[in-house]
């Protein structure tokens, strides 16, 4: 009995780093990325995907710009702007610092991949120290110790701050920043957490309204005192963030579009009724045909009796002759004979017509609960969508 081994995964690609490595990420303000964003000077800009977050997209984004950069306007020379992405790294090798920004909203499920990415990117690359940028929600802090900085280590780092430790008693809040702790200390990487108090972003630039901004400035002050970067306050300040909520409202307006558009076109498509109108428009011109079809036939019936009325009272009058008055019956039967008919005929006409109304709604109805089911199960994957956000 032959043993079929399972197929791997392939191997995915470890960006290089060098060996002291900065992280930001998406946090409760979006500082940690935003800050690191804003590094000015001499970098190595590298793009890194992880399989099991294919689907992530950039939360931060820069406004565009009407003239582009003077140094990409000399023929191809210098440093061309390139979009943000999910996942970056600036690399800043006459310094041997890497900034790692995760430049996206990661869910709780999604952390555990990135830390187990990062951490073999750490292992590929031989780094040597790491840090972790983070603003928290810190319910309990005290309000003496509210807007300072502090620093835990781990695997025996050495503190690159003299900030003190948080507080053994807080509580940690964010599943990513918990995720990566715990990814870090299983593979022995020594790191420092980086943390300070901050509050939910707003959609839009970093501003004092929402705290982010301070809390920015406070991220990119600290990290210029541990590696000598410089970095650019007004850059990160003017990215543009999206947050979880617009994201959601994003999807809810596009399946609100996604289900008026398919009624409009269920409308649409079944616009072969009545001088191009749709069905549903059409029901009244078709009652109305229907009323004129059955007025009509009562109208010719009626007509058609007085006719008999008339012909019989003549030729009974008129009769002398059995043979006339033979003749007469004759004629009256015709007649009759002929308006019956005609009368059938009109029915008949009605008939096809109310059955042809009811056919075409019938089918109306049904291709519109099978368009409406479908936009149903599109509503659906859309809601889980905004689930996983």
């Amino acid at each position: 009995m032959s043993y079929i081994p399972a197929p791997q995964k392939p191997t995915p690609w470890l960006v290089p780093l060098c060996g002291t490595v900065i992280i930001g990420y998406t946090d409760i303000a979006a500082a940690g990325s935003r800050a690191l964003l804003g590094l000015r000077g001499t970098k190595e800009v590298l793009y890194f995907e992880i399989p099991d977050v294919s689907k992530a997209a950039p939360c931060c984004w820069t406004k565009p710009t009407k003239k582009p950069p003077v140094q990409s306007m000399r023929r191809g020379k210098g440093p061309v702007e390139k979009p943000l992405a999910p996942f970056m790294v600036y690399n800043c090798k006459f310094k041997q610092y890497s900034l790692v920004i995760i430049n996206t909203h990661l869910s709780s499920g999604t952390g555990y991949a990135v830390a187990k990415y990062l951490a073999d990117s750490f292992s590929d690359s031989f780094v040597h120290k790491v840090f972790i940028l983070s603003a928290l929600r810190l319910d309990h802090l005290d309000r003496r110790s509210h807007q300072e900085m502090f620093e835990n280590t781990w695997n025996g780092m050495c503190p690159g701050t003299e900030f003190p430790e948080l507080p053994k008693y807080m509580k940690i809040f964010d599943p990513v920043l918990c995720d990566m702790i715990q990814m870090f200390l299983i593979e022995g990487i020594p790191f420092s957490v980086l943390s300070l108090p901050g509050h939910r972003a707003d959609s839009g630039n970093a501003t004092e309204m929402d705290g982010s901004y301070e809390v920015i400035s406070a991220i990119q002050s600290c990290v210029r005192d541990i590696t000598e970067l410089s970095f650019s306050l007004q850059t990160s300040a003017e990215l543009a963030l999206v947050t979880c909520l617009d994201k959601i409202s994003m999807h809810m307006m596009m399946l609100d579009t996604v289900l008026t558009e398919s009624r409009c076109f269920i409308l649409l498509w079944s616009s072969t009724g009545f001088y191009g109108m749709s069905l549903t428009a059409s029901y009244p011109v078709v009652a109305f045909l229907v009323v004129v079809a059955a007025a009509a036939a009562v109208v010719v019936v009626v007509a058609a009796a007085v006719v008999v009325v008339v012909v019989v009272v003549v030729v009974a009058a008129a009769a002398a002759v059995v043979v006339v008055v033979v003749a007469a019956v004759a004629v009256v039967v015709v007649v009759v004979v002929v308006l019956v008919v005609v009368a059938a005929v009109v029915v008949a006409v009605v008939v096809v017509v109310v059955v042809v109304v009811i056919a075409v709604v019938v089918v109306e109805v049904v291709v519109a609960e099978v368009a409406l089911v479908v936009v149903e199960v599109v509503a659906a994957a859309a809601v889980r969508n905004c689930e996983k956000i």
